[in-house]
């Protein structure tokens, strides 16, 4: 089966996060999963959607879901084998001052970005407040300086770069 999306892997479990039609707000698709599933999500075929904001655990996988806001989406942090990893929806505006403190206790290691109405500066900007050590985009960037470029970012919890690294995620094809 193929599938677009995000491949999230520790050593012993991996998820793909993908982008399912829902009624207006992104959910999350994990596709690769090992354990029970839990009573909270909703499993369907080879599909566990999330939906919406809430804490789950996916086969060892501790993911939180935090509203963006009205009809914004679900921003979705994943906590693989010490490595906390955020993915962001597209967004119509900079999060607030609230939910950046937020994110920014929990803590982001990795910012995942998918560009929307606001620009890659001002995403940029709100990721380093966030205290994300990459940050991520999966388009293109064009508005940014020192940027690098792969098919494949390796995260581990003791190779963290001090300070933020802008990647550009490139698509498989």
């Amino acid at each position: 089966m193929q599938s677009n999306g995000l491949l999230i892997s520790g050593k012993s479990n991996q998820i793909l996060v993908g982008e399912t039609e829902a009624s207006g707000y992104e959910k999350v698709r994990i596709l690769s999963y090992f354990g029970q599933t839990p009573a909270s999500v909703d499993k369907r075929d080879d599909q566990i959607i999330l939906a919406g904001p809430g804490s789950y655990e996916v086969g060892g996988i501790e993911v939180y879901g935090t509203s963006v806001g009205a009809g914004e989406g679900t921003i979705y942090i994943y906590d693989v084998d010490g490595v906390s990893v955020a993915v962001i929806p597209g967004l119509d505006d900079v999060l607030s001052d609230k939910k950046i403190e937020k994110l920014e206790e929990i803590g982001v290691d990795v910012c995942i970005l998918t560009t929307g109405k606001i620009g890659q500066k001002t995403l940029y900007d709100m990721a380093k407040r966030i205290g994300a050590n990459y940050i991520v985009f999966t388009t293109e960037v064009v508005d940014l300086e020192n940027s690098s470029s792969t098919k494949l970012l390796k995260v581990m919890p003791d190779t963290l770069p001090e300070g933020s690294e802008v990647v550009v995620l490139q698509a498989n094809g």
